[in-house]
């Protein structure tokens, strides 16, 4: 089994999401709530984003797909698919006792 709350943010988002692919968890309702940044608010604790965007299947991320409006990094550039579509993944990962409220142990929950 996966220690998830010792990966770094990448490792654990990407781990995670492997592990829903592969329990089949990762379709329709799940994105849904997934790309929603009011759901995943409201379910994992994060703070502005959601957890999945989608983006263009076929082409290449442009900068909008990872950046804010400020020029900061907010997604990686690495995409997954699923559903047959095409998303990146966030990477505002916090665990217990960080600067941010916890959205770890709510989404691994």
């Amino acid at each position: 089994m996966i220690d998830f709350e010792s990966l770094n943010n990448k490792k654990f988002a990407y781990s995670c999401l492997a592990l829903l692919k592969e329990k089949s968890c990762l379709n329709g309702t799940e994105i849904l709530i997934l790309t929603s940044e009011d759901a995943c608010k409201r379910l994992f604790n994060c703070s502005k984003y959601s957890i999945l965007s989608e983006v263009p299947r076929d082409s290449r991320l442009v900068d909008a797909d990872c950046y804010d409006e400020h020029g900061r990094q907010r997604f990686y550039k690495d995409k997954i698919f699923a559903d047959d579509r095409a998303f990146v993944v966030s990477n505002h990962w916090y665990g217990p006792k960080k600067s941010m409220p916890d959205n770890r142990t709510p989404f691994l929950q």
